[in-house]
């Protein structure tokens, strides 16, 4: 049996393990073991760690992160998201709109146009994967222009001999 110097809070195993059988997330399932373990058996570190995966030390920091937060520590944001982006999706449509404008009168919307003005609203220069993920964000996909004059039936009859 450990020794630890502090202990959880009176009522903390009763709190976990109602956390234990709600929860679906993998990473508050773990935690949740980790904090349960030393809450209602005590067991030593390197048990709680053989039980949950975790290495001790970071059952030692998710310990002493219980001591500080409490019950805060199993709400687990999700991972991702736009840190690094250069405009709220609001500010991105209100980029495109003169573009669309454009593209509704009928014209050919070039990439490197667009490309040039993100560049020039951003104020430094932008990868051209940025444009392309901007404009996918938005719903757009390249249309390649026909001739007004093509015949649609010659181009059946190629594809079916090809």
């Amino acid at each position: 049996m450990t020794v630890y110097r502090k202990s959880f809070p009176g009522g903390t195993a009763e709190q976990v393990l109602v956390i234990l059988h709600t929860t679906k997330n993998k990473e508050v399932l773990k935690r949740a073991q980790a904090i349960y373990c030393r809450a209602a058996h005590n067991m030593a570190l390197a048990q709680i760690a053989d039980i949950t995966g975790y290495t001790v030390s970071t059952i030692r920091k998710l310990h002493c992160l219980f001591l500080r937060e409490g019950m805060k520590i199993f709400a687990l944001s999700g991972r991702g998201g736009r840190h690094n982006s250069l405009m709220t999706p609001a500010e991105e449509t209100v980029f495109l709109k003169p573009f669309i404008e454009s593209g509704d009168k009928g014209g050919i919307l070039k990439v490197s146009a667009i490309h040039r003005a993100l560049c020039k609203k951003a104020g430094r220069e932008v990868c051209l994967s940025t444009t392309y993920n901007l404009l996918h964000r938005h719903g757009w996909r390249k249309i390649m222009p026909r001739h007004p004059k093509a015949d649609k039936n010659a181009q059946t009859a190629f594809k079916k001999m090809a």
